[in-house]
């Protein structure tokens, strides 16, 4: 489900942006000291707020490259900068943990770093530029909106059960709609198999390697954008080879989760939500935003 209503107030269903126009890097320490890589996109006048842009499920540098167009657009967090801007709003985009920003593909992700990210330290993350585009020593912004996509929403959703100060405006694109357990759960044991089961483009009950070359785009795996982690050795995949695939990732899945005690989950901010206590600024069903005019 996308929630765009208050995305579409901003007017983002525009003609192909101009190129961000002033980006300024910055660095920003996190709770466990973690330094926080991205740049502030600044409109051409006086910003009117600041949204600060929240990636889904992957190792994305701050442009979020995830189209397959083979235009500018495909790098969306960045598209849709520009036209924040356009609108006047300034703009904080940030590398996620163990991404590595400016260098080749094949070398993006810092195989160091990746595997220490945690629901937690991300959303930790994000409470910390939070706090640094609100605060004097950052951008002492005084009207802020959080932008998640995806596993981003929940993120957020982490600063408002922390008791974090409510921002004027969460805009939740693809949010979630079900506990993080069971999406990382589909994720880990059942996106493939179900994707597998889409790409049978001639209905035989069988998937074969060029039938997954063909139609992988078009599944959920399309997340991927390499067939190798679908291709089977033997060339083609049954319905027995599948639901046996299954099986084992929910074995493998059931070993390496914790199940010692229920995990609280916060609640995904799906709907646009300021204001009230700190603790229920996500359920919140009316938006401020961020009204035109000077701000100090």
């Amino acid at each position: 489900m996308t929630v765009l209503a208050a995305a579409l107030a901003f007017g983002l269903q525009l003609p192909a942006p101009a190129p961000v126009l002033d980006a300024v890097p910055f660095e920003v320490p996190s709770a466990d000291g973690y330094l926080i890589q991205g740049e502030t996109d600044r409109p051409a006048g006086p910003a009117r707020g600041v949204v600060i842009m929240v990636a889904g499920t992957g190792v994305f540098t701050r442009d979020v490259g995830f189209g397959r167009s083979g235009t500018p657009g495909d790098r969306i967090f960045l598209d849709l900068a520009a036209r924040f801007n356009r609108h006047g709003m300034a703009v904080v985009r940030f590398d996620r943990r163990g991404a590595r920003y400016g260098v080749p593909r094949e070398e993006r992700t810092d195989k160091a770093v990746a595997p220490t990210a945690t629901a937690e330290n991300l959303s930790q993350d994000v409470e910390a530029l939070y706090d640094w585009t609100r605060s004097e020593r950052g951008l002492g912004a005084q009207c802020v909106v959080l932008f998640g996509h995806s596993e981003g929403t929940v993120h957020i959703a982490g600063l408002a059960e922390r008791g974090a100060a409510p921002p004027d405006l969460v805009i939740g694109v693809g949010g979630l709609l079900e506990s993080k357990a069971s999406v990382v759960r589909w994720q880990s044991v059942d996106r493939v198999p179900e994707s597998l089961l889409m790409m049978d483009g001639d209905g035989d009950g069988e998937v074969t390697d060029a039938e997954i070359s063909a139609n992988f785009r078009n599944t959920p795996a399309g997340v991927f954008e390499d067939t190798a982690p679908l291709l089977n050795p033997g060339g083609r995949w049954t319905a027995a080879d599948i639901a046996g695939f299954r099986a084992e990732q929910a074995a493998l899945f059931a070993q390496e989760t914790p199940m010692t005690r229920p995990t609280r989950t916060p609640r995904s901010p799906l709907r646009a939500g300021v204001g009230g206590s700190p603790g229920s600024w996500t359920t919140r069903p009316t938006p401020s935003g961020c009204r035109a005019g000077p701000r100090p």
